[in-house]
């Protein structure tokens, strides 16, 4: 009961692993923290493996090694860790908040059974499993780029996929969800001058995006009786668009351009 702040820490120059478990065995240890402090020295194979046992898990993204977690109500700050060693597994709803350093977001399948990857610029390398109830992602005030190449191939969080948008222009470049994503997808654009392009059919239960221009790339767009909404102009290009709400709402709150067919379908 004494015991309420923990530092863990590695070795500079050697290549050190810390796995971190927030499974039940460790509950009366965690619930005393009210901080736990990770610095693993800084060598390039340094790895933070979270095990969150199906908790909310919120990862801060500050710098290259460096950010802080949040699992649950525990503060974790960390540093030292390897460019690309971040590990998230087993987590409820998964936030991860990208700093002003962070530029050229990738989301992506990794080769690894279960795992997605984000990388790119100013931030740690994270894989992480398909969280069970929802992914937020929130961009910091810069101008920045975020690429959903792909995820798992069960990727699929019960409440969808939410992307939270700075007051930066921002690119946005959509080409999958995952083979089993079928959820609710919300893109929201913020103070800045936004851009999205979609490059491959999507099938969701709700279809968000704000932006001030969404270019549809001759593909066809699904809802499954959900809304589906654009705030701002919409551009079809290299190909027909369809878009089926089957019975939602459709709304587009700017102009359609591009000379491609358009099918609407109820």
């Amino acid at each position: 009961d004494g015991i309420h702040s923990v530092t863990l820490g590695g070795n500079a120059g050697v290549n050190d692993v810390l796995r971190l478990s927030f499974a039940s065995a460790n509950s009366k240890l965690l619930s005393k923290l009210t901080m736990l402090t990770i610095d693993l020295g800084g060598d390039s194979g340094d790895d933070l493996i979270i095990n969150a046992n199906n908790t909310n898990v919120t990862v801060s993204h500050t710098g290259i090694g460096s950010g802080s977690l949040l699992i649950d109500t525990l503060p974790l700050p960390y540093t030292g860790v390897g460019s690309n060693t971040l590990y998230i597994d087993n987590s409820n709803n998964l936030t991860m908040t990208f700093g002003s350093s962070a530029d050229a977001i990738v989301f992506a399948d990794h080769a690894d059974a279960t795992y997605s990857q984000v990388s790119g610029t100013g931030f740690t390398t994270t894989r992480f499993t398909n969280p069970t109830n929802s992914l937020v992602v929130n961009l910091a005030d810069n101008s920045n780029s975020l690429t959903l190449t792909s995820f798992d191939s069960a990727f699929n969080p019960a409440a969808g996929l939410t992307i939270t948008a700075g007051s930066g222009n921002n690119t946005f470049v959509v080409h999958s969800l995952g083979a089993a994503f079928n959820q609710e997808f919300s893109l929201v654009g913020g103070a800045g001058t936004d851009n999205v392009t979609i490059h491959n059919n999507l099938s969701t239960a709700l279809l968000n995006v704000q932006a001030e221009t969404t270019e549809i790339r001759g593909v066809n767009l699904i809802t499954s009786g959900g809304n589906m909404s654009f705030g701002g102009n919409v551009t079809l290009s290299t190909g027909n668009v369809s878009l089926n709400t089957n019975g939602g709402t459709l709304q587009i709150d700017g102009g359609i351009s591009g000379a491609r067919n358009l099918t609407l379908a109820a």
